[in-house]
């Protein structure tokens, strides 16, 4: 169970003349066999991602991936809520550079959902002015097997990815 992993590269670089950076590697999950009388993998709240960004400072980070795993529940199997305002509140020449978000290759037997994702990535370089810029791979859900009790594959909310940007 993961709970709230946040501000990371955050608030960097208050100035216009600020340079500030941030750089890391892959957030991973793989390989794992879990059996769980709850939720099989549980990922909640992961924000703030090269959030509120000014002058030249840069984020950069590798994937964020939950795939291989063999994943035996009594809930959701691989549930999944709020990945959100990354590389959001861009100021300057601000740049926010991340790999893919993958849920690929599970083996999923859940009594509920199979894979439950509820605002699996919101708002996504929004809010962005000057020259800043926001990249980021795909967003994948790839290759599963799921034999659950409710939907095999649940998701909402998709929103907020590259709106709002100004002066560029």
């Amino acid at each position: 169970y993961l709970y709230q992993m946040l501000y990371l590269g955050y608030e960097m670089g208050n100035d216009a003349g600020d340079a500030c950076s941030f750089t890391m590697g892959d957030i991973q999950f793989n390989e794992n066999d879990i059996t769980s009388g709850g939720r099989g993998l549980d990922l909640y709240e992961l924000y703030y991602l090269g959030y509120d960004m000014y002058g030249e400072s840069s984020f950069q980070m590798g994937d964020i991936q939950a795939n291989g795993n063999e994943i035996t529940s009594d809930s959701d199997g691989l549930y999944v809520y709020y990945f959100g305002l990354f590389g959001y509140f861009m100021y300057g020449d601000s740049t926010f550079l991340m790999g893919s978000v993958q849920f690929n290759d599970n083996v999923i037997v859940a009594t509920d959902y199979g894979v439950y994702l509820e605002y699996p990535i919101s708002t996504i370089g929004d809010t962005m002015c000057g020259n800043s810029s926001a990249r980021m791979g795909s967003f994948e859900v790839n290759g599963n097997t799921i034999d659950s009790g409710s939907d095999g594959i649940y998701v909402a909310y998709l929103e907020y990815i590259g709106g709002s940007m100004h002066d560029g």
